[in-house]
C-alpha cells in the first residue's frame, strides 16, 4: 500500500537531537504523518478507537508544522481525505462544531467499534467484495499475508499450498475453530445496509472501500 511505502521512508526524515549524536527524532510533519496512518491502519480494520483524534487534535493544536510538507506526505500516501475528516471530527467533539454526513457517519463507525475496533466493522469493510469473496480469502489468504505468518514461505514459494493446508488444520483446534465459526455467523448476519455504508464511509475517506 502508499501508506506502507510512505511510512518505509523514515529515515528520510529523522534528524539529530544533538550535533554527533545517535538518538534520532522524527521532524515535526512525519511525526504527526505517523500518527494519521496508525489511525487509517486501525480505522481501515475494524476502528481506532478515540484516543487518535485527540492525539492528532492536541498535536496540531500545540505543535508547529509545514502543512506543505504534511501535505505532500499525506496525498504521496493517498490518506488526505482521511487526514480532513479526521480532523473534522475532533473539532466537533472537542470544540462543538457542526457535523457534517461524513463525520456523522465516522462518528457511528467509530462509537461502535471500541477502544480496539471490532469484528463486525472489519467484516462490513468486505462490502464491495461480497460474502463469498470475503470467506474464500479467509481460507486462501493471499502470497504475502500467508508469509508474514510462516516466514520461510517468502524464500519458499512454492510451498504456498502446503502452508495454506497447514493454516487450515490449524483451524481445527478448539479455540480457533469457535473463532472461525463465529466469523461466519457474523458475516451472514451483517446486513447490507450496514456494509454499503461502511462503502460509502470508505468511498468519501479515500480508501474506495478497501483495506
Amino acid at each position: 500500500p502508499k501508506m506502507d511505502a510512505v511510512l518505509a521512508r523514515v529515515w528520510d526524515y529523522a534528524l539529530p537531537e544533538a550535533e554527533g549524536g545517535f538518538r534520532m527524532k522524527m521532524t515535526e510533519e512525519f511525526f504527526l504523518f505517523h500518527q494519521i496512518a496508525h489511525a487509517a491502519y486501525h480505522f481501515t480494520k475494524g476502528g481506532c478507537g478515540i484516543r487518535p483524534l485527540i492525539d492528532i487534535f492536541l498535536i496540531t493544536t500545540k505543535r508547529r508544522h509545514e502543512e506543505e510538507l504534511l501535505d505532500a506526505l499525506l496525498k504521496e500516501a493517498h490518506l488526505s481525505a482521511f487526514y480532513t475528516h479526521l480532523c473534522a471530527l475532533s473539532r466537533v467533539w472537542l470544540l462543538g462544531d457542526k457535523h457534517t454526513p461524513v463525520t456523522e457517519e465516522m462518528e457511528r463507525y467509530i462509537l461502535r467499534a471500541g477502544v480496539y475496533g471490532s469484528l463486525e466493522n472489519r467484516l462490513s469493510t468486505t462490502a464491495t467484495q461480497g460474502r463469498a469473496r470475503h470467506l474464500a480469502r479467509r481460507l486462501f489468504p493471499s502470497f504475502h499475508s500467508l508469509s508474514l505468518r510462516y516466514p520461510r514461505l517468502e524464500k519458499h514459494p512454492v510451498l504456498y499450498p502446503f502452508f495454506v493446508i497447514k493454516r487450515l488444520f490449524g483451524v481445527f483446534h478448539s479455540k480457533k475453530r469457535k473463532e472461525a465459526v463465529y466469523e461466519i455467523r457474523q458475516t451472514a448476519a451483517l446486513t447490507e445496509e450496514k456494509r454499503q455504508a461502511t462503502a460509502v464511509l470508505f468511498s468519501s475517506l479515500g480508501f474506495n472501500g478497501k483495506k
